[in-house]
């Protein structure tokens, strides 16, 4: 008779949480951290000047308004208003293509704003400063999404 052979096909005999896992674990580099914290630190500054300077404007409607209306404009702007915090996100979690459409999210936005409050007659110079600041930051933040150590650290495979 024969004995019995080992079956290579059994279950492993450790608990699931002592298996290694074949994905290595890289940290992430210091300029990617900063990155995160510079862009949010720029858009909540942002969001803060932008409620500081909002104006009442009139309320005056060509029509009546309906419920499925405001719900459409109010979703599509949360959309607009988080999706950079999601790209950041994706960013952080190396995925190239996250800060590809960051950076491209804020090139078409950046000029469009500053040139549109360039244009208004009416704003305050402390408004202008803070909205110069916080495209300086985002542009740094974006910087150093770019630096090489970065551009390592997205190539290298999991």
């Amino acid at each position: 008779m024969q004995e019995a052979s080992h079956n290579p096909y059994t279950p492993p005999s450790a608990h699931v949480a002592q298996q290694e896992t074949s994905l290595r674990e890289v940290r992430a580099p210091v300029q990617v951290t900063c990155a995160v914290l510079l862009y949010v630190f720029s858009y909540v500054l942002f969001t803060i000047v932008g409620f500081l300077q909002a104006k009442p404007t009139s309320t005056t409607t060509s029509g009546p308004v309906g419920g499925a209306q405001v719900v459409l404009i109010a979703c599509a702007v949360l959309a607009l208003y988080f999706s950079p915090f999601w790209l950041l996100y994706k960013a952080a979690k190396r995925r190239s293509w996250g800060r590809l459409a960051l950076t491209l999210m804020s090139a078409i936005g950046t000029p469009t704003l500053l040139l549109g409050a360039a244009q208004d007659h009416e704003i305050q110079s402390w408004r202008w400063h803070c909205l110069l600041g916080t495209s300086v930051l985002e542009a740094t933040a974006l910087a150093l999404l770019f630096l090489p150590a970065v551009n390592r650290w997205y190539r290298e495979e999991n």
